[in-house]
């Protein structure tokens, strides 16, 4: 049961929430009175926010989160948008190994290695209406990790990519209070779950070498194919343009067949003006 009879005044007070914010890629502006961290925080006691200052350094935003998962030790982690990108490498680097929900997560499926860890319940929202994240990102998501297909769920509801119809209060339909509880109730049927162990201790700095190694690989993949996007775009626009210039060249070559035209124009006017005035 994803929602409770009263859930208008329902404050929960024994699971820590910590919420990492999207911003697109915003630098200076204070994400932290979202609608989605306001909603969080009137639902959960315990309950903490990181703001990012600049969401384009994805790198200090990822050690920012790691901090806050040892100082504030939550029990679930929720996201939104560009905090999803995030959320996944938390899970892939061993900063974070817990119940997780990720809400319009914005994934590069060329970019981001869209495979989980095993053992970690997740819950996947996307709107049917998001043009941000297309439904065929999280759908792609789930594909991906069809081997522990028994962790996760993927919810669509109709919305767009601000996912604002899941910050509501009726116990009838999909919340986001509902959610974190779901998310946090899975943890039962994850088979070897370890409660005990959704912080892990410091990452191994070989593992880290091989998925930044990963990392680094995708990206220049990633940047292969714009250039041979931007290498087939750049064809197409001079073939064009010779093709036109070609038209027009067809066209002045054939100035002789216009030659004739005002001559003859002149010629009809004189008949008609003589047949006129005879």
């Amino acid at each position: 049961n994803m929602s409770t009879p009263d859930l208008e005044t329902t404050k929960n007070e024994h699971l820590r929430v910590l919420f990492i914010h999207g911003g697109g890629y915003a630098k200076g502006r204070d994400l932290t009175k979202q609608k989605f961290s306001l909603f969080l925080q009137k639902h959960f006691t315990n309950y903490h926010i990181e703001h990012m200052l600049d969401t384009t350094k994805f790198e200090a935003c990822l050690l920012q989160q790691a901090k806050a998962i040892k100082s504030f030790k939550p029990n679930v982690i929720v996201t939104k948008s560009q905090g999803g990108a995030i959320l996944l490498e938390l899970l892939q680097r061993g900063y974070w190994a817990g119940p997780s929900v990720m809400c319009c997560g914005a994934l590069v499926p060329d970019l981001d290695d869209m495979t989980l860890p095993p053992r970690i319940p997740f819950v996947l929202v996307n709107g049917t209406n998001d043009i941000v994240v297309p439904r065929k990102v999280p759908e792609l998501f789930l594909r991906c990790n069809m081997g522990v297909k028994d962790n996760i769920k993927l919810i669509f509801v109709e919305d767009g990519h601000s996912l604002k119809s899941i910050l509501n209060d009726d116990p009838e339909k999909v919340n986001l209070y509902g959610l974190v509880l779901e998310v946090w109730d899975m943890r039962k049927r994850v088979d070897g779950f370890d409660e005990d162990g959704i912080i892990p201790p410091e990452p191994d700095p070989e593992k880290l070498k091989g998925i930044l190694a990963k990392k680094m690989r995708l990206i220049g993949e990633r940047l292969e194919k714009v250039k041979e996007n931007e290498k087939k775009k750049r064809e197409e626009l001079q073939n064009l343009l010779i093709l036109q210039k070609e038209e027009a060249g067809g066209w002045l070559n054939n100035w002789k067949v216009f030659a004739f035209v005002p001559p003859v124009v002149a010629l009809f006017a004189f008949f008609v003006v003589s047949w006129t005035f005879s």
